[in-house]
């Protein structure tokens, strides 16, 4: 009987083992696309729930790479009510799904001003609103509401002169 116990008690500790190991390791969701070949994807397992708040990370894979960074990776919050968001930490790499290496002298925003973008100045962490039949809306309906395939199609005309 003990034995049969011991066996048990072990198969359930190794279970348990395994169900936390799985949890730590991101598995990425393609969430949106857009037509010039950008891809957008959550990573399912760092989701994280707090009444009407989601944390999550997601990755922007570029078609090609721009002064040397072909993704971007970013923390973010989200509240599901006011479909606001931030971005809590963000990070650039040589490669798509924020593999290969940190690219440190490149941040979004660098990004952004090469790209021909004039981003409104704010402070970290600070809200932002999620326009309609954006990216940012459709990553904040996946997290708060389930997955969906968006295909996103709504750039600016720099962005689609640069992914065409």
């Amino acid at each position: 009987m003990k034995l049969v116990l011991s066996v048990i008690l072990s198969l359930l500790f190794f279970s348990t083992l395994n169900n936390v190991a799985a949890s730590e390791i991101n598995e990425w969701v393609k969430f949106a696309s857009s037509k010039n070949g950008a891809n957008f994807f959550i990573d399912k397992n760092s989701v994280k729930k707090s009444e009407s708040t989601r944390f999550f990370s997601w990755i922007i894979d570029l078609p090609k790479p721009i002064e040397g960074v072909l993704s971007f990776k970013e923390y973010r919050e989200a509240d599901c009510v006011s479909k606001k968001f931030r971005v809590l930490r963000q990070k650039a790499f040589t490669d798509s799904l924020g593999e290969g290496s940190e690219h440190l002298t490149t941040s979004f925003s660098n990004f952004a001003t090469t790209l021909g973008f004039t981003l409104k100045e704010k402070e970290e962490g600070e809200w932002e609103i999620a326009g309609p039949k954006t990216v940012n809306a459709a990553a904040i309906e996946y997290v708060c509401k389930g997955p969906t395939m968006y295909w996103i199609d709504i750039w600016g005309d720099e962005i689609k002169d640069l992914f065409s």
